[in-house]
């Protein structure tokens, strides 16, 4: 299905383009507030993304790569954000955020909860877990080696289970 609208989205179609967007919303969600802490920065750089793979959408090759192409781009341009920022900030309307974005989970408890992970750490969880990237797409799109991801993704889990066995005793 996405593989279609791509097709159509590469000869103009805006419906298509919409509709993956649409499709894709809450994935860039994720990824972008896995990396940044302010609402703003997560709403400019799911923006920036949007334009970036509207303008260039006719460079994509294989069609079938779209997802892994837009999170690529999505990163980047979050990279670009925390580069500028050079600091992290909270988010100021979280309220807003989970009505935008929210399927049911409650993003801002989900977010609280993994709040003590490194910014790249919740960025690998959220991708795996939740969104089903394979580790060598995950390598790809954050420029690490897939050892790497896998080991942190381990790690990850233990830290996750660790700080649940914690907040249950405690």
């Amino acid at each position: 299905m996405e593989e279609e609208w791509v097709k159509k989205a590469k000869k103009g179609d805006k419906l298509a383009f919409e509709k993956l967007i649409e499709f894709y919303m809450k994935d860039m969600y994720m990824i972008a507030r896995s990396k940044l802490n302010s609402y703003a920065d997560v709403e400019d750089a799911i923006q920036d993304t949007i334009l970036e793979i509207y303008t260039g959408l006719w460079m994509l090759r294989d069609n079938s790569k779209f997802r892994a192409w837009m999170a690529r781009s999505l990163v980047n341009n979050c990279n670009d954000i925390l580069r500028q920022n050079k600091k992290y900030e909270y988010l100021d309307d979280e309220e807003s955020i989970v009505s935008t974005y929210n399927d049911g989970i409650e993003d801002h408890e989900f977010f609280d909860m993994i709040e003590f992970l490194k910014e790249e750490d919740r960025t690998i969880l959220i991708m795996k877990y939740f969104q089903g990237y394979k580790f060598v797409e995950i390598s790809k799109i954050l420029k690490l080696k897939e050892s790497t991801v896998r080991m942190r993704a381990l790690r990850v889990k233990e830290k996750i289970k660790q700080r649940l066995g914690e907040d249950e005793i405690g």
